[in-house]
């Protein structure tokens, strides 16, 4: 099952506060994707949003970004 939680409405600052938050009472942290608000996904059906979130939340587990050291 995917799990999504949407954020709306809040600034970054308090959008990573929530984010922790959240990752702090989770058992699997990981298995949580989060997503921000758009104007564009604002008009989406919610099963649209999970959908594409969910699918860049596995792609990037399995293919994580290289960050420069």
């Amino acid at each position: 099952m995917s799990k999504v939680i949407v954020i709306h409405g809040l600034d970054q600052e308090t959008t990573i506060k929530v984010m922790k938050a959240a990752k702090a009472v989770l058992d699997d942290p990981k298995s949580v994707a989060f997503a921000t608000s758009t104007e564009t996904n604002l008009k989406w059906p919610l099963e649209n949003l999970v959908n594409e979130v969910w699918g860049d939340h596995e792609y990037l587990k399995a293919s994580p970004p290289v960050l420069p050291s």
